[in-house]
């Protein structure tokens, strides 16, 4: 299938990957004005090529349906039969007879990672897939294991061992973890498993081991991985065959790209997360929970969220109970302690329901992440579609479990932990997309004072509710997020809204203050110091990991800037320096052309702002 600019211009596209020859050529001309870009859903035209490769609809059908959004994808009944896999909005699986299965948890897990096709047919039929889908779905797994190992057993165990891995190194909320060790275990389940999930996050799993000298050798497999679960994934798009882990296995190639390796490559990058959008957009996940009565409407550009008195439990007082519905408490054996958990009563279509919820905050995550990290490409990033506040009709992480009542909590869930972390990233995410949409970075000033006071008041709110998480400091990961992203807000506003903070004081007012600035220099330096010396999260080992160098690259450029507004802080440049150490631990472990490049650049500017300032480089680091 030709790129989209190709196919514009009417051109003979070689359909390269990343970028055809055209698109390449173009690029070398006017750097970033052309993007290659390759239809996510393909939409030839004209006669097939070979007769019956596509599957046509039945007039008057529609691909997506305008008045439900997300009625062909849970609900595959029609007026005359049901669908025995069907789920209902509310996320409650349609009933079925015991006696046709063997157990009740079979059938849920079948029911919870089944990839279920967009449209049905009348008598709750489903349209079956080509004949080659059926024998990619069949033999995937047995070539998964030769991958691995000659022997099956062995393979295998080395597979189970590397997914756990995946889950507890990087902390995989999004993913019932029991439910889906079950179904890979079980080859009548298995064969209904979207491969391109499993693979993807393989991959990532095995280029997190990839980061010693010992284990450098396994890139290739890591890389090999990740290609056939992008060959998996575009198969399953191509032959109409969905499900939440498709979007799953969409982030898991995301991260991948984004991480730190030896073939990264930001046009890669890019294309996963427009890959990633696609898929959230075009199944409208971010809109699952719109007929709830509860749920958080942003109908502004400002995502504030209103908790409204039928939120919390009557006659209590608002003190912090996230302890209550964490992972580590309501789970046994829990991959990531510091989450919430997952209610065991929960039924196949409630647990599919918040799966859901969760890889959609969690890509917005992903995404506000990398905003800072390619400024070149900002616009592009803070602008991708599902990232619209006004399109997010979606509880947040754990809202669920506050509303069976079983536990006790005392505050609305909308201002649990993990509820004000993703509503400060959603509030930085907002302001990031208004910069770039009002004309870049730089060019706010005058612009739109509404909304630098309406985000202003949102962050206020924030910080107050953190407060009232003291017991949540003993897991700081969410409350950690949470502040990092209220500052980094914040310093979008105060650098861009002059005109709503009229007191400047040496670069800085009182939106973001120069007391507040010392305040966070200080944090940062401490994190710097436990990464550079391997305490951070020193029970699961080395806490370096390669999607964080671009993370560390950007805490490192804030610093410069924030030196850059008072070229007296000489505790800026401090901390800028403090980050070399991990910075370049990650070069080495997970070396990467364009990392190199980027922190070369860096370096050359942090030298020459030290030759700015009056002071020398500390002895340890005197040459950059």
């Amino acid at each position: 299938m030709a790129c989209t600019e190709c196919r514009r211009r009417k051109l003979k596209c070689d359909e390269a990957r990343p970028a055809c020859v055209h698109c390449a050529r173009r690029d070398k001309k006017k750097p970033n004005e052309f993007r290659c870009i390759y239809d996510v859903v393909l939409r030839k035209r004209g006669p097939d090529k070979h007769p019956g490769a596509r599957p046509r609809h039945r007039r008057g059908h529609s691909r997506m349906t305008e008045t439900s959004p997300f009625t062909d994808y849970y609900d595959y009944s029609e007026e005359e039969g049901e669908d025995e896999y069907a789920f209902s909005p509310q996320g409650h699986s349609t009933p079925f007879s015991p006696a046709s299965e063997p157990t009740v948890e079979s059938e849920t897990a079948m029911q919870l990672y089944a990839p279920h096709p967009l449209h049905a047919r009348r008598g709750g039929s489903y349209i079956t897939p080509q004949p080659s889908q059926e024998y990619h779905r069949s033999t995937w797994w047995d070539l998964l294991l030769s991958t691995y190992h000659e022997d099956r057993e062995i393979a295998s165990k080395r597979i189970f061992a590397d997914l756990k891995y995946l889950f507890t190194a990087a902390e995989i909320s999004f993913i019932h973890f029991p439910t889906f060790l079950h179904v890979i275990r079980e080859p009548r389940l298995r064969v209904r498993m979207q491969p391109s999930m499993v693979l993807a996050a393989l991959s990532l799993s095995t280029l997190l081991k990839t980061g010693s000298e010992s284990t450098a050798h396994m890139l290739p497999l890591a890389l090999r991985l990740r290609e056939q679960a992008q060959q998996h994934l575009e198969a399953s798009i191509v032959g109409q065959w969905f499900g939440p882990s498709l979007a799953q296995a969409a982030w898991f190639i995301c991260m991948f790209d984004c991480s730190g390796h030896g073939e990264y490559s930001t046009d890669r990058a890019l294309q996963s997360l427009d890959q990633l959008d696609c898929i959230l957009q075009m199944h409208r996940l971010t809109m699952i929970d719109a007929p709830m009565d509860d749920v958080t409407v942003y109908h502004l550009a400002v995502p504030i969220t209103v908790v409204r008195p039928s939120d919390s439990p009557p006659g209590t007082s608002e003190t912090c109970s996230c302890m209550k519905v964490r992972a580590d408490v309501l789970e046994v054996d829990t991959v990531c302690p510091g989450d919430p958990g997952w209610d065991v009563t929960w039924e196949a279509g409630q647990i599919q329901q918040e799966e859901i919820r969760r890889v959609c905050w969690s890509s917005l995550r992903l995404v506000a992440s990398h905003i800072g990290i390619m400024p070149q490409h900002a616009r592009r990033v803070a602008c991708l579609s599902f990232t619209d506040p006004q399109k997010f009709c979606l509880y947040f992480p754990g809202e669920a479990l506050y509303k069976s009542g079983a536990f006790g909590t005392r505050h609305s869930a909308k201002d649990a932990i993990w509820s004000l972390a993703y509503r400060a990233i959603l509030l930085f995410q907002s302001t990031m997309r208004q910069v770039a949409v009002d004309g870049g970075l730089g060019c706010l000033s005058a612009s739109s004072p509404p909304f630098g006071m309406s985000a202003w008041s949102e962050i206020l709110k924030i910080e107050s509710l953190l407060s009232d998480h003291v017991a949540c400091s003993l897991v700081p990961g969410y409350i950690n997020t949470a502040k990092a992203y209220v500052d980094y807000t914040l310093m979008l506003l105060s650098a861009h809204y002059h005109s709503v903070a009229p007191n400047p004081d040496a670069g800085f007012n009182d939106i973001f203050s120069r007391e507040r600035a010392i305040a966070w220099l200080n944090e940062q330096k401490r994190f710097a110091w436990e990464i550079s010396t391997a305490r951070y999260g020193r029970e699961r080992g080395n806490p370096l990991r390669p999607y964080l160098s671009w993370s560390l690259i950007h805490l490192a450029m804030t610093c410069l800037a924030l030196w850059e507004r008072d070229r007296s802080l000489s505790l800026a440049l401090e901390t800028c320096v403090d980050f070399r150490a991990p910075i370049e631990e990650l070069g080495r472990l997970w070396p990467c052309d364009v990392q190199q490049y980027e922190t070369h650049a860096l370096w050359m500017k942090v030298q020459l702002a030290y030759d700015a300032f009056t002071s020398s480089f500390p002895d340890a680091i005197a040459v950059l």
